[in-house]
């Protein structure tokens, strides 16, 4: 059976070129054959046909096509962390930035080499760090300063007790129906100092979507056990803020109705009746706005945490 790509409405402009280190997972690159140092991607078409022609079996043996792969998306966590990066990148792909895909799977000196040959061999304007990737080392975080243009951050929730990155539900556990506050969210420890404070652009929340591929002529619901859907970050819909509002009034913030609209939100909540957990963003947008010192909002704020909220009637 072939493989098929349902995606969504596509910035046509590609303006931006945005460095996309992948961290401690030499595995993505190895399935998608990716041999370079860095690899930029131009165009959303370009990525599908190296995940059309992914060499499966650098995850598990037995994934001789997509077939037994879907098949074991629900039991196997390999598995999971190769579609969410997959899924992740294809959303990232639909905002009008360019990726330039770093493998960091090397020591620490190393990776911030190919950073800064990636930074220095393209028309950077920020970058998105690796949504997974737990921890900043000394390197990176110096290259980061040096360069003085934002870096967009995934953030962690104190979810059971205990703070995650929430998208690593799906990925370690294939929970898809998940809830948190935007007061829940916690701030990276790494992100410190007057030098690199200022260039972090923190983002809070997830959401949860349909999955951007799957097989052809198979009923997603017997595709897989669990459900069609995936957690990712929001960090693709603030660089494709930031990206936008580079691109329209740069000295502007990277907000608002135009230059802070998350693309492709009409996310539909009559799927299936049969699905728990249907397509939206999480947390809920809560209903005090105010930003007050103690509310949801105001806690997130005062933790240099932004948010992206949904809005009635868009």
């Amino acid at each position: 059976m072939a493989l098929i790509f349902e995606l969504k409405n596509i910035d046509t402009e590609k303006d931006f070129d945005v460095v996309f280190p992948v961290f401690d997972y030499s595995t993505f690159f190895n399935t998608l054959n990716i041999t370079d140092e860095y690899l930029k991607i131009d165009n959303i078409d370009q990525f599908t046909e190296l995940v059309k022609d992914a060499d499966l079996s650098e995850i598990n043996p037995i994934y001789t096509d997509y077939t037994p792969f879907f098949a074991n998306l629900a039991t196997d966590p390999a598995a999971r962390k190769f579609d969410f990066y997959v899924n992740f990148i294809l959303d990232c792909l639909h905002y009008n930035y360019n990726i330039i895909l770093v493998n960091c799977s090397l020591s620490a000196q190393e990776n911030s080499n190919r950073i800064n040959k990636a930074f220095n061999e393209n028309n950077i304007k920020f970058f998105i760090y690796d949504p997974l990737k737990d921890g900043l080392d000394s390197e990176v975080k110096t290259l980061f300063e040096e360069k003085k243009i934002p870096v967009v951050f995934n953030t962690k929730a104190t979810i059971a007790s205990s703070p995650i990155f929430p998208e690593s539900r799906y990925i370690n556990s294939n929970i898809t129906g998940i809830d948190f506050n935007f007061n829940d969210c916690v701030l990276r420890s790494e992100i410190s100092g007057n030098n690199f404070t200022y260039m972090a652009f923190n983002i809070g929340g997830i959401k949860r979507i349909k999955r951007y591929y799957s097989l052809d002529d198979v009923n997603d619901y017997e595709e897989f056990s669990n459900s069609p859907y995936v957690l990712l970050p929001l960090i693709s819909d603030a660089a494709g803020a930031l990206s936008r509002s580079y691109y329209q009034f740069s000295w502007l913030s990277p907000a608002g109705f135009i230059r802070g609209e998350v693309l492709n939100q009409s996310f539909d909540t009559s799927y299936m009746s049969t699905v728990s957990s249907p397509e939206g963003i999480i947390p809920d947008t809560p209903t005090d706005l105010s930003g007050s010192a103690t509310s949801e909002l105001g806690i997130a704020y005062a933790a240099r945490i932004n948010t992206i909220l949904k809005v009635r009637g868009t």
